[in-house]
């Protein structure tokens, strides 16, 4: 298992961060983050083009990056990069090095023989996120500009998140930022997130 390398692109977009700025979405985000587990699983930050969603995500990202077990920048120059099989390893991949446990739990999954995604997220989420101990605090999974994908790369993405990231336990949440497309709405509405507008 390999994580993708988002290193360049995040400092890039931290650094586009004006300081002192979207304090209120911040405390929005925060204050679901810490809430009880029975609340709204997923965050959704949604918005128009250049509204600044991946800059408020990356600046995000830093701020709480101790309870950020994983993340995942989606790019319109790179869909393949995304493709459920490449994301759902890479997410592994992090959460073996950022999820105490975990990697203990996974095991020795045979992750790159396994194609089909239901399958797949079974194998590498699923079984092993029930295995290991709860974090005594809620940790975060960040998936970002959904929206950026092409519609061949989208619709399956779309299909992993609305029928198998909905299994993970409570005390993974979920923050998702893109524009508010109909089939995106459709497939986080199973969450019944909390949502916000990066332009309010």
């Amino acid at each position: 298992l390999q994580p993708h390398d988002f290193s360049e692109l995040w400092h890039e977009k931290v650094t586009a961060h004006l300081e002192g700025t979207r304090e209120w979405a911040f405390a929005n985000i925060r204050a679901w983050l810490d809430a009880p587990l029975d609340g709204p699983q997923l965050f959704w930050l949604m918005g128009g083009g250049g509204t600044g969603k991946s800059v408020l995500t990356a600046a995000l990202h830093h701020r709480v990056f101790d309870r950020v077990v994983a993340w995942h920048y989606c790019r319109h120059d790179n869909p393949q990069a995304s493709a459920p099989n490449l994301l759902l390893r890479s997410l592994a991949a992090m959460l073996c090095h950022r999820l105490p446990g975990y990697a203990d739990a996974l095991g020795d999954v045979p992750a790159e023989t396994v194609t089909d995604p239901k399958e797949l997220f079974a194998a590498l989420f699923e079984v092993p996120l029930k295995a290991g101990q709860a974090p005594a605090a809620p940790q975060l999974l960040i998936i970002d500009a959904l929206d950026e994908l092409p519609r061949e790369s989208q619709t399956p993405l779309l299909g992993v998140i609305a029928g198998q990231l909905s299994q993970l336990p409570a005390w993974l949440r979920l923050f998702v930022t893109s524009r508010e497309e109909p089939q995106i709405k459709k497939a986080l509405s199973k969450f019944k997130p909390r949502e916000l507008r990066a332009d309010e």
